[in-house]
């Protein structure tokens, strides 16, 4: 058990173990634990204005020039994520074997942030606008993102729009829903206008047709990479 080694650690191997939250359980046995036979250092979450200082500063270090809008692009995908942040920084360095960073090698290289192409992609659905709802999907799947990941998440915004539309009903304002559902005034006000362009009972039906191609894909019945361009081929707003 972890619990073990951290009170009885060798000596000769160095071990770093992460938290990432805001607070921690200094109660924990594994706390004690670490606190006794090593050190515990608080680290606070850069900001943004520090990511890219950083980030400029490790290429510059290494020769390379890196665009600002690639920059600008590289921090948002890795989202803070700090792990995320090291890997995919280590392999542009690598990559960068001209001396040189683009856009475009940024978004060949470094998966983008899931849940916004996937709110992109919904969206898109919504407007009639097969075609570039396609090119999302496509673009994602450079990054060998699985269809099961994209059901869910796609029903999961489906969810959000049937929420919204329920407390929209209820006379909450935009601020109250977004505060009652723990998300951005910004997308409540999106969702509502998406609700203009659809019905419940489209949504309802589009969430079974997503639950049909998911055990299609469980069971084998389907190739998944298929039975998603077909979902999102004949999908209907209304």
């Amino acid at each position: 058990m972890l619990q073990d080694y951290l009170e009885n650690p060798n000596p000769d191997v160095d071990l770093f173990l992460t938290f990432y939250g805001d607070n921690i359980d200094e109660s924990s046995p594994l706390y004690k634990a670490i606190s006794k036979n090593g050190q515990i250092k608080e680290m606070k979450m850069p900001s943004d204005s520090e990511w890219l200082s950083v980030t400029r500063s490790f290429f510059e270090k290494r020769n390379i020039q890196i665009d600002e809008d690639a920059l600008n692009e590289f921090i948002r995908r890795v989202n803070k994520d700090y792990g995320k942040y090291l890997s995919e920084r280590d392999k542009l360095a690598i990559f960068a074997k001209n001396g040189q960073i683009t856009l475009k090698d940024i978004k060949q290289l470094v998966p983008p942030v899931l849940e916004e192409d996937l709110f992109k992609m919904s969206n898109y659905l919504l407007e009639g606008n097969i075609a570039m709802a396609l090119k999302v999907y496509r673009d994602l799947k450079v990054f060998n993102v699985d269809e099961i990941t994209l059901i869910g998440m796609v029903s999961s915004s489906f969810r959000y729009l049937e929420q919204v539309a329920y407390l929209d009903e209820k006379g909450l304002s935009q601020d109250a829903i977004a505060k009652t559902l723990g998300g951005s005034p910004y997308r409540v006000n999106i969702a509502l206008r998406n609700l203009r362009k659809t019905t419940r009972a489209a949504i309802e039906a589009n969430q079974e047709a997503l639950y049909i191609l998911d055990k299609r894909i469980i069971n084998g019945e389907i190739e998944p990479s298929l039975g998603f361009e077909l979902f999102l081929s004949t999908f209907k707003s209304k």
